[in-house]
């Protein structure tokens, strides 16, 4: 036979066999006919594979000897080197002749094909010193009355794999595995049975990415019917892991592995303290022409691909998969954001790639953060309970947010303004020779997924009821503006410019609001906000490189190592105010001390250590 389409194979054994990924290629074979029709034999054989491709990446040839007599298949590989296999296959099986014997053995090249059966999500990296030896024994009965199936099935396996290095689409870096250990086959089981020069410990042992785990227990191959009472379970004791842009921190995990080898169900724990985790970056996605491999091909022929019918891919399920984040997890995005986070989410759903199938179930609570916003940092309200709810329904990437962040804004004393609130009373009885400050809240409350459901393009100017003709009226040098128009026209511009901000879809969101005391309309945020933006944006274009660099480190070096120790210093002083009755207490930028008389109405004592100024409020809301 010579150039024999693997496809014209595939549909004579389309009864029997189920092909689990997309393959294509040529076969070649020859040998020596003999016995008779109702007893044929083969003598002499030789079956090569060329040509050959696996989910579109091309395969080194494959060759193969081999013997048929008394209808049983003796085989031998030749070729490639670091893939041993040989077996003797009854077929068809008879009484008493029904056992398969299959010895196959991967030596480190053939790890290479681990990009393939994952679909390029993990992928071997060769290198000096890295090596991988796997050997698989197995026996059984055949049986063909209903498809290819084997009865009885056993036999062992063993791993070695030392400073083997993955890489994967999830990480920057790539990370080294050890494993040692013998597996056995054994009633349709695998378990784990030992592991070298420790007699007695029935346990896989390995390291990954710098850490030690264990595996241990028993799982079935493919039917989750067998119950076990000592399931397959994976062991993390406590450790630093460093996995570069994903996680880096300390970690302890109990993984237990119920279901079956083909389709793994995954519960257990994982405990995450103390550390940092990373956002990772979005993967470019390419087309099929771009994505596609260059294929060997040295006959004329173009080889017919035969597509897998199985729809039942290897997915592993979580299910209850418990996440618990310990001593303030850290989630930074420098300068944008930065949170510490603390609580407990469960997880269910299929790991195919896609967080979107997932689901969570818990409430991560943010402890402290802060968050940039047209150059202003927002700080979490230490009053309020912030959380990250997590509902089944809802999906894991669609949590309910209840956050309150807190700035402070200064406008000059005295500054023209408009009263926006029908009930506003003016608070300055006396002109203060400081600034006036301005307290700005930032709530998000609502779902994550309404962060970009704008529901259409804001405009500040029809905010403030102004029109275009009258916003050129307004512009007009001619015009002479009353205090009220000046506020609207300022308004206006603030806000119309920062709605071209890449802030613009957060703050554009129904489910964010801002706030302040005293009261200011949320456009008159905006152009508040607006001024330390563009003040800022007018400071770095007016300096020099020096100065800039000093700008640069004052703002990222400097500020962030105090705002730490203020932070630290602010959370004591604020809970000692509380110990003594009042709803708060802080010490800069100014000190202010706040006692709440009811619901409604607080006395606020507030003290400027530049001005050297005390002031009394005392504040009634209706």
């Amino acid at each position: 036979l010579q150039n024999l389409s693997l496809e014209t194979v595939s549909n004579l054994a389309s009864n029997f066999v189920t092909i689990p990924f997309d393959i294509a290629g040529n076969l070649n074979a020859k040998g020596q006919l003999g016995g008779s029709l109702t007893n044929p034999e083969v003598t002499n054989g030789q079956i090569a594979f060329v040509d050959g491709t696996l989910n579109d990446t091309s395969l080194d040839d494959v060759e193969v000897t081999f013997d048929y007599v008394d209808s049983r298949l003796d085989f031998d590989t030749n070729k490639p080197d670091y893939l041993q296999a040989s077996g003797n296959v009854p077929f068809p099986p008879k009484p008493n002749s029904d056992r398969l014997d299959i010895n196959l053995k991967l030596a480190t090249p053939a790890m290479a094909l681990l990009s393939v059966v994952t679909q390029e999500q993990v992928a071997w990296v060769n290198g000096e010193d890295r090596t991988a030896d796997i050997e698989l024994d197995v026996s059984g009965r055949l049986e063909l009355a209903d498809g290819i199936k084997i009865k009885d099935l056993s036999g062992t396996s063993e791993v070695n794999i030392q400073n083997g290095t993955i890489k994967t689409k999830l990480l920057e870096d790539d990370f080294t595995l050890n494993v040692v250990g013998k597996v056995k086959l054994d009633q349709q089981r695998l378990e784990v049975v030992n592991y070298p020069d420790k007699e007695g410990q029935k346990t896989l042992e390995g390291n990954l990415a710098g850490i030690g785990f264990s595996l241990s227990g028993e799982l079935p191959i493919a039917s989750n019917k067998i119950n076990s009472s000592n399931p397959l379970t994976l062991k993390i004791p406590k450790d630093n892991l460093k996995l570069a842009g994903l996680y880096e921190g300390g970690v302890a995990s109990n993984v237990v592995i119920t279901g079956s080898a083909l389709r793994p169900v995954i519960g257990g724990n994982l405990n995450l303290e103390n550390g940092q985790a990373f956002i990772p970056k979005a993967q470019e996605t390419k087309t099929k022409e771009s994505d596609e491999k260059t294929v060997k091909n040295t006959s004329n022929q173009t080889p017919s691909v035969v597509r897998s019918r199985n729809n039942n891919q290897f997915v592993p399920r979580l299910n209850n998969f418990q996440v618990n984040l310990g001593n303030e997890l850290r989630v930074q995005q420098f300068p944008l954001y930065d949170f510490r986070l603390a609580g407990d989410l469960t997880l269910n759903g299929p790991i195919d790639g896609n967080l979107q199938n997932l689901t969570g179930f818990g409430t991560i609570k943010l402890l402290r953060g802060e968050v940039d916003v047209l150059e202003t940092e927002f700080v979490a309200d230490r009053r309020h309970n912030n959380t990250v709810v997590f509902v089944p329904e809802q999906g894991l990437l669609n949590p309910n947010l209840d956050l309150k962040f807190t700035t402070i804004a200064f406008e000059p004393s005295g500054a023209l303004r408009q009263r926006r609130i029908d009930n506003e009373i003016l608070e300055n009885v006396l002109q203060s020779s400081r600034p006036d400050q301005v307290k700005i809240t930032l709530a998000v409350k609502g779902q994550t997924s309404q962060i970009l459901a704008l529901g259409g393009e804001k405009d500040y100017c029809a905010d403030q009821q102004i029109t275009s003709s009258e916003l050129a009226k307004l512009g007009s040098k001619t015009t002479i503006l009353s205090r009220q128009e000046f506020q609207q026209l300022a308004e206006c511009v603030y806000g119309e410019a920062i709605a071209n901000s890449e802030d613009k879809a957060f703050l554009f969101s129904p489910i964010v609001t801002l706030t302040s005391t005293p009261p200011r309309s949320e456009s008159g945020i905006i152009a508040l906000l607006g001024n330390s933006f563009i003040t800022q944006f007018e400071t770095i274009a007016n300096s020099d490189e020096r100065e800039i660099a000093e700008l640069v480190i004052t703002r990222y070096v400097v500020r962030p190592i105090i705002k730490n120790i203020l932070f630290t210093v602010e959370e004591k002083v604020s809970n000692v105010g509380r110990s003594i009755g009042l709803a708060d207490l802080q010490v800069y930028p100014t000190f202010d001390a706040i006692y709440d008389l009811g619901q409604t109405s607080s006395v606020e004592l507030s003290y400027d250590y530049v001005f050297n100024e005390v002031q009394v409020r005392y504040k009634l809301q209706f």
